[in-house]
């Protein structure tokens, strides 16, 4: 394609500078563009698209109405916005003239819609008028050349885009993506967790028991330990789909996506969330902000959270453990306590789909909008561009999301901390006065823990709301582990831990919590 740059903004009225923001290319002339042009403002260029007569005539009697935009702020509208409310029928400017002239207003428009006399819907009519007109103008500045063969991203997509071996491949790399989400960030994980459990070891060591001492330990260092944790995930799920996106693959993978999740109501591009909720929820839902249909958005984040996050991992690993046999199925091929795992994420997407469908169908029901997607060519990603990404994304976590399982974590301290009843301590306190082997010292401060845990104003809740879980199978005990569990899943397995007198270190691998369950 070669572009008349010259030709080009001459018949637009304003300065045309070509660009590319991947190269770096033309970014300093178009600031020196910018700023001579707010110096020197070009004139109004009359080479714009002519829409009929009449329906101008009715923009300009609509131009002018007082119409409430927001917190009680009133001003007057715009030509192109009584152009918009007159086109697109049940607009956002149609909803703000309805909200401030009622019901009559709707009637006039629809008068004025009919008396232009044009057969079928005027957004059709404005999109062939313009599109007609973009045609006229690119007719002489943009020269195509003859394609004498199908380029590079064509022969690469006949493979890619196969609709076989195109589905297979994304299987594979939707598998590797999932795996390098689990095994490349565990090693950063748990040293993450040795740290943050140093931290809290010196800080324990360096102050007296205490309200203070735990609200540090156990309510800060636990909550931005909690954060930081999942630091790593998040950047490596980030680092691929920055990756994926630059080279130019998942725009080919939501399309391959789309006639599966179309079927449950919602698009290809909801695949990208849906796989990030796969390691942490949080940047599944942020990555919605990509979905323009606002319904479309609203369901991916409801469902979003039913994935399998990665914190669950160890809640799963803890309970098949106790629960389910370890022993082969399928002659040696698979084990019992394996296939569990694999079945348990698979719940999460199998209620996930009935759920959309449900809500597409119903609170959030509308017309499906058409998926127009841009093909963009394959490319060797920019390391900036990813680097950039993956800061931005994993900055915005912290940030965000961090905050608030931080907040959330200290409260959630503060109701298993408080109250501490004086006769609960004093007894306790008696009982080591007679006792010097540091094994019945230890079993005794695990038993104070666990009755002060049920002292506590969660302990309470948990008993309060004990007949409602327990046609679940739950008693008083889980019911508050799970409580404990809202800033992050995987606290349940110490809280049960605390609660059966075994000690808040316990994990997913402990044959004593694995009995006492």
């Amino acid at each position: 394609v070669s572009i008349n740059v010259d030709l080009l903004s001459a018949q637009l009225g304003v300065p045309v500078v070509p660009i590319s923001a991947r190269r770096r290319f033309g970014i300093r002339t178009l600031l020196d563009t910018i700023t001579a042009t707010l110096s020197n403002p070009v004139q109004p260029h009359h080479n714009i698209p002519q829409f009929p007569d009449l329906l101008q005539r009715h923009a300009h009697n609509l131009e002018g109405r007082n119409v409430e935009i927001s917190d009680g702020e009133v001003r007057s509208l715009s030509h192109i916005e009584a152009f918009r409310a007159l086109v697109d029928c049940g607009g956002v400017i149609e909803q703000r003239l309805h909200a401030t002239y009622g019901d009559k207003i709707a009637i006039e428009l629809e008068r004025m819609r009919q008396e232009t006399g044009i057969n079928g819907k005027l957004s059709l009519i404005e999109t062939e008028i313009r599109y007609a007109w973009i045609n006229q103008v690119l007719e002489d500045s943009v020269v195509e050349g003859e394609a004498l063969r199908p380029s590079r991203s064509d022969r690469i997509d006949r493979i890619m885009m196969h609709r076989v071996g195109g589905v297979f491949l994304f299987v594979i790399l939707s598998a590797i993506v999932f795996q390098a989400v689990f095994t490349w960030a565990m090693p950063l994980m748990d040293g993450i967790d040795t740290l943050f459990g140093i931290i809290g070891l010196a800080v324990s060591e360096a102050m007296e028991p205490g309200p203070l001492h735990s609200l540090i330990v156990d309510g800060i260092v636990a909550g931005v330990g909690g954060v930081v944790i999942f630091l790593p995930q998040i950047a490596i799920l980030f680092l691929f789909i920055a990756i994926l996106e630059d080279c130019g693959y998942l725009a080919r993978a939501a399309l391959l996506m789309d006639r599966v999740l179309s079927a449950c109501g919602l698009s290809g591009k909801s695949f990208l969330p849906l796989l990030s909720s796969f390691a942490c929820a949080v940047p599944g839902i942020m990555a919605t902000r990509t979905i323009e249909d606002r319904r479309d958005r609203i369901a991916t984040m409801v469902v979003a959270p039913l994935m399998s996050c990665s914190a669950r991992l160890p809640v799963y690993v803890l309970f098949i453990g106790a629960f389910i046999p370890d022993r082969p199925v399928l002659g040696n091929l698979i084990g019992l306590q394996g296939l569990t795992l694999f079945t348990m994420y698979c719940v999460g997407a199998a209620v996930a789909i009935p759920i959309a469908w449900l809500l597409k169908g119903s609170l959030l029901k509308g017309n499906a909008p058409p998926f127009l997607l841009e093909m963009p060519s394959y490319k060797l990603p920019s390391p900036r561009t990813v680097g950039l990404r993956v800061y931005h994304s994993s900055k915005a976590f912290v940030l965000r999301a961090g905050s608030i399982i931080l907040v959330t974590t200290i409260v959630m301290w503060a109701l298993a901390y408080f109250p501490r009843p004086e006769s609960v301590i004093k007894q306790y306190q008696s009982e080591r006065m007679h006792v010097a082997e540091s094994a019945l010292l230890q079993d005794i401060n695990q038993r104070e823990a666990s009755h002060l845990l049920e002292a506590s104003y969660l302990g309470q809740a948990g008993q309060f709301l004990e007949p409602i879980v327990s046609p679940l199978g739950w008693d008083w005990r889980i019911g508050m582990a799970v409580l404990a569990s809202f800033p992050a899943r995987e606290v349940i397995v110490s809280v049960l831990g605390t609660i059966y007198s075994l000690g808040g270190n316990q994990d997913e691998t402990s044959e004593d919590l694995n009995h006492a369950l």
